[in-house]
């Protein structure tokens, strides 16, 4: 799977925290900072993940289901497609809450970074 751009910027920002010079670190606040930041960052990589499984698990109850040959079949499974589709929108809901928090931790770490 290619990475979207929500992982890239999540993997970047985990970098940029992590190469912050010492002298940075050295600071009470910025290091508590830096931890938050951090730890929201694995958060949302956390939700990414399991959107992303919760997304295929979507994808191939939808396949299953298409791939039945008579409209009855199709009924039938639809209702384990509409489930997985409402798991999907929780996982979604939840994943842009997390992206959420962590650009407000991003915020307010590179307000502090920058006074430093």
């Amino acid at each position: 799977m290619e990475p979207n751009a929500t992982t890239v910027s999540v993997a970047l920002l985990a970098l940029v925290v992590a190469a912050v010079p010492g002298s940075v670190f050295a600071q009470g606040k910025t290091q508590k900072l830096s931890q938050k930041l951090v730890e929201k960052a694995d958060h949302t990589l956390e939700r990414i993940e399991e959107t992303d499984k919760q997304l295929r698990r979507l994808m191939e109850k939808l396949n299953g289901m298409l791939a039945k040959s008579s409209v009855e079949d199709r009924r039938d499974r639809y209702g384990d497609v509409k489930d997985e589709a409402e798991k999907l929108e929780e996982r979604a809901k939840e994943l842009r809450e997390a992206s959420r928090e962590m650009e407000a931790e991003a915020s307010q770490y590179f307000a502090e970074w920058s006074r430093g």
